[in-house]
């Protein structure tokens, strides 16, 4: 198809998939520590509102980083190819994630799409 230039959407998906598992790493790790002080906390902080919110907005933003890279490397329609960054996103929002709602991982998904294309539009 022309104006579709799958390497730039694989670089960007590597992007999106790399800054995922590292932001989630850092986090998990500041999380732990975060369990392991002397405080008493009523409920776990792995499922409370704010943790799902964070991580929420750490995959919109490894989205649009996705998309940024696919909108520098795509000469020819950079947001088009973005829109497949998220559209990948979308696709993996569907995998079962342990203790995250069906709805909340297909809204991250969903959010992520024009989050993509916003990230082509701002490189480009």
């Amino acid at each position: 198809m022309p104006g579709i230039d799958l390497i730039a959407i694989l670089a960007g998906a590597g992007v999106m998939l790399g800054g995922s598992i590292v932001g989630g790493l850092i986090y998990g790790i500041g999380l732990a520590a975060d369990m392991g002080s002397d405080e008493e906390t009523p409920e776990s902080p792995v499922l409370s509102r704010s943790t799902i919110t964070q991580l929420v907005i750490l995959s919109v933003l490894c989205a649009a980083l996705g998309g940024a890279v696919t909108g520098q490397m795509a000469s020819n329609a950079p947001v088009t190819n973005a829109l497949g960054v998220g559209i990948l996103a979308l696709a993996l929002s569907f995998i079962p994630v342990r203790d995250l709602s069906r709805r909340v991982s297909i809204l991250t998904g969903l959010a992520s799409i024009p989050a993509a294309a916003l990230g082509a539009l701002l490189v480009t």
